[in-house]
């Protein structure tokens, strides 16, 4: 690389085989879209778990760490950082709320929140729409259901509409996060060894006397 050059961001133009990619475990835990309840609206919370990301319906919300505070208003998303963090929402704040995991095999995020992120959805619709695609079909399922969505019980079939709208919504995510600059972990921190163990234990499965 000459010297003035800038390189693109990390994963923006990386090119992997289907089985590296297939190592990425993406897993919806829950979908939300509502007011935030009062008991949630000023605490600290831990986000080291999978992603949290919201799009503001209505209201604000400020999110500080040490040193660092991002804010989102009516209209925009917010990935949420990891770690832990203070949220402060409005009192007539609601939101559409996801929360998701997306992971190497070795467990690491295979997005970078180390920062915030806020963006405006307006210029992103789709990623609006597929998500309240999504959170219709879960809401017609499990009605009652809040956050708790992961281990409800359902037939393959089912899993499968779920796993459709879901990789529907991730990919409009991943798109933004890509046009906004959010960074990526190299996929190369996976070591081809752990995945080729992975797939002997997938084959083998849990009866092989192998």
């Amino acid at each position: 690389m000459m010297a003035g050059d800038v390189q693109p961001p990390i994963g923006i133009q990386e090119r992997m085989s289907i089985s590296r990619w297939s190592g990425l475990r993406t897993e919806l835990i829950w979908i939300y879209n509502g007011h935030v309840a009062p008991e949630t609206r000023n605490i600290t919370a831990e986000h080291s778990t999978g992603f949290w990301v919201w799009l503001l319906k209505e209201g604000s919300v400020v999110v500080k760490k040490p040193g660092q505070t991002w804010s989102a208003k009516t209209g925009q998303w917010l990935m949420m950082p990891s770690g832990r963090a203070v949220q402060s929402f409005s009192a007539n704040a609601k939101i559409l709320s996801v929360h998701f995991l997306c992971q190497w095999p070795t467990g690491e995020n295979y997005y970078d929140t180390t920062l915030a992120r806020v963006w405006d959805g307006a210029n992103y619709p789709a990623l609006e729409r597929s998500a309240l695609k999504l959170h219709a079909l879960v809401a017609r399922q499990f009605p009652h259901v809040r956050t708790d969505f992961s281990q409800q019980i359902t037939t393959y079939e089912t899993f499968m509409l779920f796993q459709k709208y879901f990789s529907e919504w991730l990919s409009h995510f991943s798109r933004a996060w890509t046009r906004i600059d959010g960074p990526l972990t190299r996929s190369n921190h996976t070591d081809d060894r752990l995945l080729r163990a992975l797939q002997i234990l997938n084959w083998a499965g849990l009866n092989s006397t192998a």
